[in-house]
């Protein structure tokens, strides 16, 4: 599927400076749409790899499923047939993408639990710097609602940090800092 609009040679810029970048308007409100229901479908027919992070949360649900693709058509219709693709290997200036790893996190307004802060590459098995996680976000975001926060140039430092389990804090065995 062809993106919405171009990528520009500033956003691909600022993503290999900062190792972040808000790339507005690439997915249609079709897609967004049909994400949405497809989420609203894995919460009601949760899979094996599915959690609840909330831990007893009276104030708000907190819900994270990984592997959604494999499992349920609205992600694997998003995985092969959205921009999602093409976006993350145009930001890497790569001629293709592979997916290793897809998941959604559901967070209610006014949920106690935090989302632990976290380093995405060492939950996967590669290596390297041609990697990319894209962010969609299926309802309006501030920072009063809880938009992401990411340490610019990080991914410059060499460093790999402490995996920490969403559902179990003690589940990795790493030396890594945290």
């Amino acid at each position: 599927m062809p993106l919405a609009r171009p990528i520009t040679d500033d956003e691909i810029q600022q993503f290999e400076e900062t190792g972040v970048v808000h790339l507005k308007g690439l997915f249609s409100q079709d897609w967004v749409a049909r994400m949405q229901e497809a989420v609203e479908r894995a919460l009601t027919h949760p899979g094996e790899l599915a959690n609840d992070l909330s831990h007893g949360d009276p104030n708000g649900k907190f819900v994270s499923e990984t592997f959604l693709w494999h499992q349920h058509p609205g992600f694997r219709d998003f995985v092969y047939d959205s921009p999602a693709g093409e976006i993350a290997a145009t930001v890497m200036r790569s001629a293709k993408s592979n997916i290793i790893f897809d998941q959604h996190l559901v967070k209610e307004p006014n949920t106690a639990q935090p989302t632990v802060w976290h380093h995405d590459l060492t939950y996967w098995p590669v290596k390297g710097h041609n990697v990319a996680t894209l962010w969609l976000a299926l309802d309006p975001v501030t920072e009063e609602t809880g938009s992401m926060e990411f340490v610019a140039g990080s991914h410059q430092w060499g460093q790999r940090y402490h995996p920490i389990a969403f559902v179990d804090h003690s589940k990795y065995k790493t030396d890594e800092p945290q």
